[in-house]
């Protein structure tokens, strides 16, 4: 079992690469098809097979280009990082709990690199939450839709006051996750983004991409919620 979990954070890894090139290249309109393989955003040189390897990639060049030593931003390797652990710790021989894994994994993916890159997302992609209906093996309670529609009256004053210090795209998650989960989940989550959100702030100005925040502290209270 210890080789399938080994191969299947090979493939988180991959899928979040996959998932950070295709919204990156989709943000700046660059074909997905033309140029084939990924090249430096400085340099503009193609990139080698082994610079291509998930966080390895990364980590052999120190986080700056083999060619031109520009400086490789990190988010997309900490993601390929996170989103390998998530597919580590949940993954079984289970078709279900695959699926799900795939639906939520992407979901996130997507959602965070729209906000990092652009600073909006496609709330479309939100739907995938429902797949932890699964993966926490939840059944439908009313009480979760009136928790949902508290929370999102309250995050919406919250922004209204704040002058939208408190963006839409992580109101509709945050949203979206009461609807799937419980208040017990969607607490730890907001606590554990908040904290790290903090703690990356250089400025109290400072714009900050909440949803991959967001992202990591399901991540995270997923991984430590008993199965």
């Amino acid at each position: 079992m210890i080789v399938l979990k080994l191969l299947a954070t090979v493939w988180g890894a991959c899928l979040a690469s996959f998932i950070n090139t295709i919204i990156w290249r989709l943000l700046n309109q660059i074909s997905l098809f033309d140029p084939q393989r990924s090249y430096c955003n400085s340099c503009h040189q193609q990139l080698t097979w082994w610079q291509l390897i998930p966080v390895i990639g990364w980590l052999i060049q120190k986080g700056r280009c083999h060619f031109c030593h520009a400086s490789i931003g990190c988010y997309s390797t900490f993601s390929e990082l996170i989103n390998g652990w998530l597919w580590y710790e949940l993954f079984i021989l289970d078709p279900k709990i695959i699926t799900a894994l795939l639906i939520l994994s992407t979901s996130l993916l997507v959602c965070s690199a729209t906000d990092y890159f652009a600073q909006w997302i496609w709330p479309i992609w939100l739907i995938g939450l429902f797949s932890l209906f699964w993966l926490l093996n939840q059944r439908w309670q009313w009480l979760r839709l009136s928790a949902a529609i508290a929370i999102l009256v309250g995050l919406l004053i919250m922004s209204f006051l704040t002058s939208n210090g408190i963006g839409i795209g992580d109101i509709e998650l945050i949203f979206i996750l009461q609807l799937c989960t419980s208040i017990k989940f969607v607490a730890t989550t907001v606590l554990i983004a908040a904290g790290l959100g903090i703690l990356s702030l250089h400025s109290r100005y400072q714009a900050l991409p909440f949803v991959p925040y967001l992202s990591l502290g399901i991540v995270i209270t997923l991984i430590l919620t008993p199965s």
